[in-house]
């Protein structure tokens, strides 16, 4: 922190170690999935208990956000974040080295409590630091990395599952988070010095009054169940791709790679046009493309024998409606309590998991080999994330009247 005349000016971090950081949980997610049934083979387990891999993974991310957010406004941002990093890496080894399923899906646990540190503490320190248009482009592009990142990840998976074997992806995520605390102990400097009292600021206290707010848990819960459209299809589409349609792991991997384009291309749009259209234009207009794309995947599969085709084409178009959706959405929701944006972050970022976590599980189960199932839980999430965008708008528009 320095001075300039009477004013204490905060040393901002660079955006690009707030997006590494960002990224370590979904890097996780994403780099993973081709690697299922590879693990159900190796381990010597069913179909059913590998998903806990990825289902609990999402309880992991949801948990330890819950602690991280109010941590952090308490004590600070950077101990917070090097402690968190620090137990991804170590649960990385921990999964590679795993012997059975039950010591993998412990691992995993792990990984995802430690991994989730940056997914709440990166929004946090934007919070802090970034004024103005810069915390608008920060916030843009920390969101975009870390939508995209486990949207590109299951085509480095594949190939490396290909090449080296399950294991050596963890071997990979270890060795990188290792880099990555060295680089937060050198670049990541304390942002958050206006603390509140532990009393002040007691977890409890922090969650009555971010979820006793309406505005905010409405807001939290829309953007929170969007992606979750995406987990769906993360979640079903390799047994589909890799089963069914007898794909290698490297050439899902590499299909999978086209949600990330319509998420970029969505991105690069909001971030264009978002000051004219304002934020709720710009989340009614990304989630009616979202819709649209979801439509016309049930479309294909219902007329035609399933093919990649039907599965990624209108998955781009999800990933176009996202993209101008999302950072509004989150930015609409952190602006309801800025001075408690560590502990709303974080309510934002469990939701988001743990409605993952739930929508991964429905689809492992009723996914039977046909897309259907998922296309349909995909459906399902995506028009309760549009009911809650509208009732949030009405509460907002009656709470203007007031």
């Amino acid at each position: 922190m320095e001075q300039v005349g009477d004013m204490e000016v905060l040393r901002a971090p660079p955006v690009a170690i707030l997006a590494a950081i960002a990224a370590c949980g979904p890097l996780a997610v994403g780099i993973f999935v081709p690697a299922l049934p590879a693990i159900a083979v190796d381990l010597r387990a069913s179909t059913d208990t590998v998903q806990w891999t990825l289902s609990l993974y999402f309880v992991g991310v949801a948990l330890g956000q819950l602690v991280y957010g109010p941590l952090s406004d308490m004590h600070g941002r950077r101990g917070v974040v090097l402690g968190g990093i620090g137990l991804y890496a170590l649960s990385c080894f921990g999964c590679y080295a795993a012997w059975s399923i039950q010591v993998l899906i412990f691992a995993r646990f792990l990984q995802a409590i430690g991994g989730c540190v940056g997914m709440v503490i990166s929004r946090a320190v934007i919070q802090d630091v970034f004024p103005g248009v810069r915390y608008a482009a920060a916030l843009s592009t920390v969101i975009m990395v870390s939508a995209v990142t486990p949207m590109l990840a299951p085509s480095l998976g594949g190939y490396v599952i290909d090449w080296f074997g399950w294991r050596q992806i963890f071997l990979i995520l270890g060795v990188g988070g290792c880099a990555l605390v060295f680089l937060c102990w050198v670049y990541l400097h304390e942002t958050h010095h206006r603390r509140g009292t532990p009393g002040q600021m007691a977890f409890g206290k922090a969650y009555l009054t971010v979820l006793g707010n309406p505005l905010f848990l409405l807001s939290a819960l829309s953007i929170a169940i969007m992606p979750s459209t995406y987990y769906a299809f993360l979640s079903g589409a390799p047994y589909l791709v890799i089963s069914r349609l007898h794909w290698t792991a490297a050439n899902y991997g590499t299909a999978a790679m086209t949600a990330p384009a319509g998420y970029l291309l969505g991105n690069l749009l909001a971030s264009r046009i978002s000051a004219r259209m304002g934020n709720w234009r710009m989340v009614i207009s990304g989630v009616s493309v979202s819709a649209l794309g979801i439509a016309l995947a049930l479309g294909l599969v219902m007329v035609a024998p399933l093919s990649a085709w039907s599965l990624f084409v209108p998955i781009v178009i999800v990933g176009l409606g996202q993209g101008v959706a999302m950072t509004s959405g989150i930015s609409r929701a952190l602006s309801v309590l800025p001075a408690l944006a560590g502990s709303c972050a974080a309510v934002i970022g469990c939701s988001q998991m743990l409605a993952a976590s739930l929508i991964s599980k429905i689809t492992g189960f009723v996914i039977n080999g046909s897309p259907i199932g998922m296309l349909l839980v995909m459906a399902g999430a995506h028009l309760l994330s549009c009911g809650l965008f509208l009732a949030d708008e009405k509460l907002r528009r009656g709470a203007a009247v007031k």
